[in-house]
């Protein structure tokens, strides 16, 4: 079913939802994926800066609006469009929460007994709370931790940063 109350790409036959338009419109035409090369992303916020075509991220630490980019950001300014760790003062992004939850609440850092990485995906074994790093010889996914993983298979994780 599509939704009739959103409007959708204008490529023929994409199903996307549009977010880029022509520079200085508030009109969106198309996904990143057909968008013309002279396009521009109209939904999201640009860099407060003057010719900085980066989106914005960095804004007031008492505000939610962000208003210019990490490298135009003035003294000062933090990150509001991505979550920061709870832990007073720190302003990492989180990746560890409660056993059994998907809120990612704290840096590594800040962990508290009981808490496990919630980000990262784990590994597949029945019961196994370990990352996952090891896939199929030539595959690009990883399945099981080192523990977990058998004889034919490697760390692809290790592989894709190389």
């Amino acid at each position: 079913m599509v939704s009739v109350q959103q409007k959708r790409c204008s490529h023929p036959e994409c199903t996307k939802n549009p977010s880029y338009g022509k520079d200085g419109s508030k009109k969106v035409e198309f996904c990143v994926q057909h968008a013309h090369q002279d396009m521009v992303n109209v939904v999201r916020k640009r860099c407060g800066h003057p010719e900085c075509m980066k989106l914005s991220s960095y804004g007031k630490d008492d505000s939610k609006t962000a208003e210019f980019c990490a490298r135009h950001a003035q003294q000062g300014m933090v990150d509001v469009d991505n979550k920061r760790c709870c832990h007073s003062g720190c302003t990492k992004r989180p990746s560890f929460g409660k056993d059994g939850s998907k809120m990612a609440e704290v840096y590594r850092q800040h962990v508290q007994q009981g808490m496990v990485d919630v980000v990262s995906k784990r590994c597949d074994h029945p019961g196994c709370t370990k990352r996952r790093s090891y896939g199929k010889n030539g595959s690009k996914n990883a399945e099981f931790c080192v523990q977990h993983s058998d004889g034919g298979m490697m760390n692809v994780r290790r592989a894709k940063l190389q």
